[in-house]
């Protein structure tokens, strides 16, 4: 938890959180390509049209590297002004677990899972740069194999193009 407060710390401070500024005037019809730092950390690719609606694609991996996980989220954006952004949205995921102790004759079971996912962020579009910071919390409930949920929250930066 040290670490995760450390990490919002410098991304607010990075970001010029408290600066009044307007948002990146270029972020609707735009791409987005960023990493997310969380308990799922990756590659995202996001693309918002002209009504601040989207969709976002992830390609993530857990701490341990025995978690894949593939996520497909629409969102929805609010401008909260000053270039501060609320979004929110769902979809689902794909994601895999190999798990050496209990495998087949090689050493390895792939466990798979699939569900549903939702996401609520908060993010800052840097004005005059095309980067935008952000936090998020994506609950996500596996309907397949074992269900389970699973909360994990993270730190995601964009490259807006």
């Amino acid at each position: 938890m040290k670490l995760f407060t450390k990490i919002l710390i410098a991304v607010l401070l990075l970001t010029g959180f408290g600066f009044s500024s307007p948002a990146y005037s270029q972020a609707a019809n735009t791409n987005q390509l960023g990493i997310r730092l969380g308990s799922f950390t990756g590659i995202t690719f996001r693309h918002i049209n002209s009504r601040s609606t989207g969709f976002e694609a992830d390609l993530l991996m857990n701490d341990g590297i025995e978690w894949g996980m593939v996520s497909v989220l629409f969102e929805k954006h609010l401008s909260l002004g000053q270039g501060f952004v609320f979004n929110f949205g769902g979809g689902g995921f794909f994601a895999g677990n190999y798990n050496h102790r209990y495998g087949n004759d090689n050493g390895v079971a792939l466990n798979p899972a699939a569900g549903l996912e939702s996401v609520l962020g908060f993010e800052y579009y840097m004005p005059d740069v095309p980067l935008s910071a952000g936090v998020d919390m994506r609950p996500r409930f596996s309907v397949v194999s074992d269900p389970f949920w699973v909360w994990d929250a993270g730190i995601v930066i964009h490259y807006i193009f």
